[in-house]
């Protein structure tokens, strides 16, 4: 079996097989995928804003190239484990896949303009002198955030095909 070879009958029976298997999946079956989805997404934004009340202290103590790499680490970070979720979830379709790319990095951005305006004013609170641009590290975050996912969705996949 270690050197079995598959045919193209093979490779196009097997495709037939896995399309007519989710075809058949039954309302409540696509109901539950639907639950389990929504149920990552959820804890997703839910570790999104926890990881945001994390990057407090961050930015009120790292500024520069150091708070840009704390913030890039914690994003790629949350992005790959947030990519492992979403690929174990089978039968995602093109809208969860565009929810994924364009809610998750926006929601990321708009808690990190929330943190940052907080980091804004606990630095001034506490009359520390650091610049900061909410904005930049929101979208620093965003990219590194979704990295893993693009990686696996335009060039992991390619390469099998």
């Amino acid at each position: 079996m270690n050197n079995a070879k598959w045919t193209k009958e093979d490779v196009d029976k097997t495709v037939k097989i896995i399309l007519r298997a989710k075809e058949k999946r039954t309302s409540f079956v696509r109901f539950l995928d639907q639950i389990v989805y929504l149920s990552v997404f959820i804890v997703a934004l839910i570790i999104n804003f926890v990881i945001s009340i994390v990057l407090v202290p961050i930015l009120v103590v790292f500024h520069g190239f150091w708070l840009y790499v704390m913030i890039a680490i914690l994003a790629f970070s949350f992005g790959l484990l947030f990519e492992v979720l979403i690929r174990d979830i089978e039968n995602l379709e093109i809208r969860h896949h565009v929810l994924n790319i364009i809610a998750i990095p926006s929601i990321a951005v708009i808690n990190l303009l929330i943190i940052g305006a907080i980091a804004v004013f606990t630095r001034d609170t506490l009359l520390l002198n650091l610049p900061h641009h909410p904005l930049v590290e929101g979208l620093v975050y965003a990219v590194f955030f979704i990295l893993p996912y693009l990686y696996r969705q335009f060039f992991k996949k390619r390469r099998f095909k």
